[in-house]
């Protein structure tokens, strides 16, 4: 009995040094599998960025060019203003802080730009566009709109009675182009010196002139 128990005890080492023994075999196995694979990764991960070829390519958008007489930079297709009669803005554009009316004797806004000029100066077309508007306003007397590409529209307000007989409703004008005369019909402004009253509209939205057209200093 004593040597069966012995022989027991030692078949059981036997086994769990065998069982050991193919353990430590399998992890050595696994490891150096493991170890293959991760030297095939580098390998491809550390490949020269010259070796790896693309077709697919990058171009930064570009905006259309934008310009105006003056460099100023607006949204739009480029569109050139010139200015409707020779001076200096005596008087700016004026929504937000109110300005003093020499002729009112009040403060009041101020909706277009005011150019001195002598009476009967001649007033041009500040860009090419067709006559929509012909008429005698209450306060600001003789005046005449053009409509322009690009949602523009543009008034010349305080306009000598006398005007060329090709303005009319409908008609196309050039840039430059003589639509009237400076003269003194807006009495809201008659303390004034003669001037013109000019206004611009963009999308129906009132603008200054002077984001458009040079006026110079």
């Amino acid at each position: 009995m004593k040597m069966k128990k012995k022989l027991s005890e030692k078949a059981v080492y036997t086994i769990l040094w065998t069982s050991t023994a193919a353990a430590a075999a399998l992890v050595i196995i696994l490891t150096v599998f493991a170890a293959s694979k991760r030297a095939e990764g580098d390998r491809i991960i550390t490949a020269p960025v010259g070796s790896i070829k693309t077709s697919v390519t990058t171009k930064k958008p570009t905006k259309p060019p934008v310009t105006s007489r003056g460099d100023t930079q607006v949204d739009g297709p480029a569109i050139s203003f010139i200015a409707p009669v020779s001076g200096k803005v005596s008087k700016g554009h004026s929504l937000e802080t109110l300005s003093y009316s020499l002729t009112m004797n009040d403060y009041r806004t101020h909706s277009g730009v005011d150019i001195p000029a002598e009476k009967g100066s001649a007033v041009v077309a500040c860009l090419d566009g067709k006559i929509t508007g012909v008429y005698k306003d209450p306060l600001m007397g003789n005046v005449i709109e053009l409509t322009h590409e690009g949602g523009y529209k543009s008034v010349y307000m305080n306009l000598a009675d006398e005007m060329p007989e090709t303005i009319a409703e409908g008609k196309t004008v050039r840039a430059g182009q003589t639509i009237g005369a400076v003269g003194e019909s807006a009495i809201c402004e008659l303390a004034d010196e003669p001037h013109l009253h000019f206004e611009l509209y963009r999308e129906g939205v009132q603008i200054d002139p002077a984001e458009m057209i040079d006026f110079g200093k």
